[in-house]
């Protein structure tokens, strides 16, 4: 086997998530990120948006791929449209993994070879981004994009009706 000159070269990132790129999990049933990680991801989203996220009591348990347990006792509740949607908050350095729950929600329909996600839902197509380990990431400030462009013109009611997207 070769050995590196560089053993820095070799040191594997701790996080394969920052900010506001999750990673595309199908297996977490619910969207979560580490305590630590909350800093960063707040910090990282658009200003009108993190104005409006709030926090709301969530007790939930995650049992990871590693047999670890955690439980959460709050969740960061961040708007899309006239909707919102939950990211359980757990003590710790855990990743940011974006549910199946929350692929559901939004309909999407993921293009592996095109590394692309289609939201049936809110009718757009979002980038996806490979890791270092091979797996799928998204940067959720996306899901933003097209109402920060318009919000100058309309509210984000006049947004979804314009958009055929529904309201609840």
């Amino acid at each position: 086997p070769a050995i590196a000159s560089d053993a820095s070269s070799e040191i594997p990132s701790l996080f394969a998530t920052t900010g506001t790129v999750g990673v595309v999990d199908l297996g977490a049933s619910q969207t979560v990120i580490g305590s630590e990680q909350v800093p960063e991801l707040l910090s990282q989203l658009p200003d009108w948006v993190r104005a409006k996220t709030r926090r709301c009591p969530c007790s939930l348990t995650f049992r990871f791929g590693n047999h670890q347990t955690l439980c959460s006792r709050h969740a960061l509740v961040l708007p899309l449209g006239s909707k919102s949607f939950r990211i359980a908050v757990v003590e710790g350095k855990t990743p940011f993994l974006i549910s199946n729950a929350f692929l559901k929600g939004l309909k999407a329909v993921i293009d592996t070879d095109k590394e692309t996600l289609y939201s049936r839902l809110l009718s757009r197509y979002f980038s996806l981004q490979k890791s270092s380990k091979n797996l799928f990431l998204m940067d959720i400030n996306q899901l933003w994009e097209d109402e920060k462009a318009e919000a100058m013109n309309m509210t984000q009611d006049e947004f979804f009706q314009e958009h055929h997207l529904p309201l609840e």
